[in-house]
């Protein structure tokens, strides 16, 4: 590979989406020989053109195409994709994966492409947090926006550096790495699915993660598919009778968990601030957040306020917790401290424990 002033780009993306048309736009603005490939469904035959193209740059943005290493070696300079979500969700479904595992972050990769996907070597990634009433419908159009954003800040790099600043930013980003294995739509297709079997709050992660007016969640009785809304989704599922007695053990379980990070934070306050002492408190956030995420159907209606306070602090403080402990390696004994976002709701902490007491 090498530096060349010409850069014949070859780009991907995909119709009826205006981060295609910004991203056309840019790259035209500043100079760059386009050929457009534009894809509007999985499984479309590869135009000719781009048999015969040999150039600089091959750039792919939201595109149903996968390219393959013959393709990727014709470019000279770089193949890089804009892949639509940070690093620990590599393959398709990423955000409504992200959304299911109650991930407090998201965002977008730049990497350079290779055989594999979605295993390059990372160039840029760019994040921000997910909120506790996010769903897929709400986060998608932020999710879009970061990755146009991404898209800009790397081509206005490569525009001025070329594989300067390819190489740059890769030694810049060597701390990000890609996570896990690459998602596959039979995975999420198979969300999309429910039974009688359903658990409630099974019901809620995937009304959460899935569930769309395009793509709604749905039953499948005697070989028929009936798409649910999520009244009827959540309808069925409580058929099962939650037994009320479990509320009051999620309560229970709650309270405890409130007061272990508590008992923890106290001892990282009166100590040395140190990252072994956050770590402890980030497990026990994490374990009261994912336990606030599994148990949502059994939120009793007059603390759906509280708990939405309350989720919203731990959403904030661990996704502040892990930016930092992402931008550098911290040793156990290194101070380890941020000023949190959202103050610790103290007043619905109280609510939540008065009604134990009840």
């Amino acid at each position: 590979m090498k530096n060349t002033p010409t850069k014949k780009t070859l780009f991907f993306g995909r119709k009826n989406c205006a981060g295609t048309e910004k991203g056309l736009a840019l790259l035209e603005a500043l100079g760059f020989d386009i050929t457009a490939v534009i894809s509007e469904k999985r499984g479309e035959k590869m135009p000719a053109v781009v048999e015969s193209w040999e150039g600089d740059y091959i750039f792919c943005f939201r595109s149903f195409y996968i390219l393959r290493k013959p393709l990727l070696q014709r470019a000279r300079v770089a193949a890089i994709n804009f892949h639509p979500a940070p690093p620990e969700y590599p393959g398709s479904g990423c955000i409504n994966f992200a959304l299911y595992e109650n991930a407090s972050n998201y965002g977008a990769t730049a990497h350079i492409m290779d055989e594999k996907i979605d295993s390059g070597a990372i160039i840029k990634c760019a994040r921000f947090p997910i909120l506790p009433a996010d769903t897929v419908a709400r986060l998608l159009p932020r999710a879009h926006e970061s990755l146009a954003e991404l898209f800009s800040d790397v081509i206005h790099g490569i525009a001025k550096g070329g594989q300067g600043y390819i190489h740059h930013a890769i030694s810049t980003a060597a701390h990000e790495k890609w996570r896990g294995t690459a998602r596959k739509m039979a995975e999420l297709n198979a969300l999309q699915e429910i039974t009688t079997d359903t658990s409630p709050n099974e019901v809620e992660r995937r009304i959460r993660a899935v569930h769309t007016d395009a793509f709604p969640l749905y039953i499948m009785e005697n070989g028929k598919k009936t798409d649910l809304s999520p009244a009827a989704a959540r309808a069925l599922a409580r058929k099962k009778n939650v037994p009320e007695e479990s509320t009051a053990a999620f309560i229970k379980s709650v309270i405890h968990d409130l007061s272990s990070a508590g008992k923890a934070y106290k001892d990282y306050m009166a100590k040395d601030r140190t990252y072994a002492q956050a770590q402890v408190i980030k497990r026990h956030n994490a374990a009261l957040l994912q336990r606030i995420a599994d148990n949502k159907s059994l939120i009793p209606a007059n603390l759906t306020k509280d708990f939405t306070k309350l989720e919203t602090h731990l959403h904030a403080w661990c996704t502040q917790w892990n930016t930092l402990d992402r931008a550098k390696s911290h040793a156990p004994h290194d101070v380890f401290t941020f000023e949190t976002a959202i103050k610790f709701p103290q007043e619905a902490e109280k609510r939540i424990k008065a009604f134990q007491a009840d």
